[in-house]
């Protein structure tokens, strides 16, 4: 607008729900991973599992993309009955 009112502007409106939450559970980080590597150090698998997913990255999916028309055969009309 001509008289410098209007239009988007830098910090305008509402912060968005997922900035607010980061605030909120900001404070709780270092007892989030502290809980994280007691499971670890306890052995505990779901806690492993959690740690060597974030730290490595999940393994890779393998899809087998070869199916056979067989494979996918069902006899539907059994169940319907």
């Amino acid at each position: 607008m001509a008289n410098g009112h209007g239009g988007k502007r830098e910090g305008a409106g509402r912060k968005p729900v997922r900035l607010l939450l980061e605030d909120d559970l900001k404070q709780h980080d270092k007892k989030a991973i502290d809980k994280l590597i007691d499971g670890v150090n306890r052995g505990e698998f779901q806690y492993i599992k959690l740690f060597m997913e974030y730290r490595w990255g999940k393994p890779k999916q393998i899809i087998d993309h070869k199916a056979n028309s067989e494979s996918f055969n069902i006899p539907i009309g059994e169940w319907l009955k």
